[in-house]
C-alpha cells in the first residue's frame, strides 16, 4: 500500500504598496494649466511688445477654494486691492513651475473660481505668441504670491481698474501710488473688466500725481457713453495730454475736439451704451500733437503745439477746471508718460474685448501621480522612493 506524504507549502500573497505623492516637477503645486496667446492678435505690425501685460480671465470650477469644492487651499486679503485673493496660484513661464511671472488679481470669487488676473512675462511678440503656465493647489503656501506693482512698467503713472470686489477700487495698481479722490460721488458699475466707474454729469475723479508728466504722455481706458453731449471729457492731464471725447453732431468720438469756438472733431462713430477702447497719445511735436484711437485704430490726428507744461494732477470724468463732465461708465483707465504705440494699443484692445479668443486655457494636469513598482523579494511588491 502506497503512502502519500502532503507537504503544506505557503503561498506568499502579493502585497502592493502604492500611494500618490506630489509631482516634483510642478514644483510642489498640484495642477498645472497650459496657457498659450494667439500670435495672430498680437501687434499687427509684428514689433514686439516689452513688458505687456495680459489679461487672463477664466471661470474654473477647480479653482474654488477647497470650502467650495474645489482645489484652492489658502485665502487671503491682498494688501493692494483688499480682495479676497488665492495664496496657491502662482503664473510661471516655466513647466516646472520655477519661474515666477509678475502678476495681479483684479478679481478672484472663491464659491465659483472665476478669475480676473494682469500678467506679465516680458515680451510679446506676433511672430512667436507666448506660452506661460497656471500653477495651483499647495498646501504649504499661506501668504499671496503675486508681485502686483510689477506688472505695469515703470512708464505707468497710473493704473485703475475700479475693482468691484471690495465696494469701489480706487487704488493705483503701480508702484506711485498715485489713488483716486473721488469728487460728487462717482459710483461702482459693470465695467469692461470686472467692475468700472459710473459718472452722472456731474460726478468725476482726481488723482494727484507724486510724478509729474510731460507732454510726451498716453492716456488710455474703455469708455461707455450713455448721452450724447457735444463735449464731453473722459481723462485729462493738466498742462498735459487731453483725452477729451466730443460728439460731432452727437455721434462721434474724437481727440481735443474744441478749439476756442470751432470744433475740430472727426473721430470714430459710437453707439450709446456699447463699450469702446480709447487710447489718446500726445508725442510733444506740433505737426501731429495728439493721435487718437478707437478699439485700436487711429481716428483722429490733432495738430496742435505743445506748449503745456508738467502735469501734476490727473482729472477722471472732468477737464481740468471740474467741467463738461463725463455722462456714462469708464474702466480701466491707464496714464503713461510714453507714447505706447498702435501695436501696443491694438493689443490691448484684441485681449480686452475677448480674453477667451487672445488666448487658450488647457484642460487641467494632475501633479498627483502613483510612482512605478519593484519586487523585492519574497513576492512582495513595493513603491519606489
Amino acid at each position: 500500500m502506497r503512502k502519500y506524504i502532503f507537504l503544506t507549502i505557503p503561498i506568499l500573497a502579493l502585497i502592493v504598496v502604492s500611494a500618490p505623492r506630489a509631482h516634483a516637477s510642478f514644483n510642489g503645486y498640484t495642477y498645472q494649466r497650459t496657457i498659450t496667446v494667439s500670435s495672430t492678435l498680437v501687434a499687427p505690425s509684428g514689433t514686439s511688445l516689452s513688458s505687456f501685460p495680459i489679461e487672463v480671465s477664466s471661470t474654473l470650477s477647480d479653482m474654488k477654494s477647497v470650502a467650495n469644492g474645489g482645489t484652492i487651499q489658502n485665502l487671503s486679503t491682498s494688501t493692494v486691492s483688499g480682495i479676497t485673493v488665492p495664496d496657491d496660484l502662482i503664473f510661471s513661464t516655466s513647466t516646472t513651475c520655477n519661474a515666477t511671472s509678475s502678476w495681479e488679481i483684479e478679481k478672484y470669487v472663491s464659491s465659483t473660481g472665476e478669475i480676473e488676473a494682469w500678467v506679465n512675462n516680458g515680451a510679446l511678440s506676433s511672430s512667436t505668441g507666448l506660452t506661460f503656465y497656471e500653477c495651483y493647489a499647495n498646501s504649504s503656501i499661506t501668504t499671496f504670491q503675486a508681485s502686483t506693482t510689477k506688472v505695469w512698467d515703470s512708464n505707468y503713472i497710473g493704473v485703475y481698474h475700479f475693482p468691484s470686489s471690495n465696494g469701489y477700487g480706487l487704488k493705483d495698481s503701480t508702484a506711485n501710488n498715485n489713488n483716486l479722490a473721488n469728487n460728487a460721488t462717482s459710483t461702482s458699475v459693470a465695467g469692461q473688466i470686472d467692475g468700472g466707474a459710473a459718472f452722472n454729469g456731474s460726478s468725476y475723479l482726481t488723482a494727484t500725481l507724486n510724478i509729474g508728466i510731460g507732454v510726451v504722455n498716453t492716456i488710455e481706458g474703455w469708455l461707455n457713453s450713455t448721452v450724447n453731449n457735444a463735449q464731453d471729457y473722459m481723462a485729462m492731464l493738466e498742462g498735459g495730454a487731453e483725452a477729451l471725447t466730443g460728439q460731432n453732431n452727437g455721434s462721434s468720438i474724437g481727440a481735443d475736439c474744441f478749439f476756442g469756438s470751432a470744433f475740430v472733431c472727426n473721430g470714430s462713430a459710437f453707439t450709446t451704451g456699447q463699450w469702446y477702447q480709447f487710447a489718446n497719445t500726445r508725442n510733444g511735436s506740433a505737426a501731429s500733437g495728439y493721435i487718437m484711437y478707437i478699439n485700436g485704430n487711429p481716428v483722429q490726428v490733432t495738430t496742435r503745439a505743445s506748449t503745456d507744461g508738467t502735469s501734476t494732477t490727473l482729472f477722471i470724468g472732468a477737464n481740468t477746471s471740474a467741467g463738461s463732465k463725463w455722462n456714462g461708465n469708464l474702466d480701466e483707465i491707464r496714464v503713461s508718460n510714453i507714447v505706447r504705440s498702435q501695436d501696443w494699443i491694438k493689443t490691448g484692445y484684441n485681449n480686452g474685448i475677448n480674453p477667451s479668443n487672445f488666448l487658450a486655457i488647457s484642460n487641467a494636469v494632475s501633479g498627483a501621480a502613483t510612482p512605478p513598482t519593484r519586487r523585492i523579494g519574497h513576492g512582495i511588491i513595493r513603491p519606489n522612493r
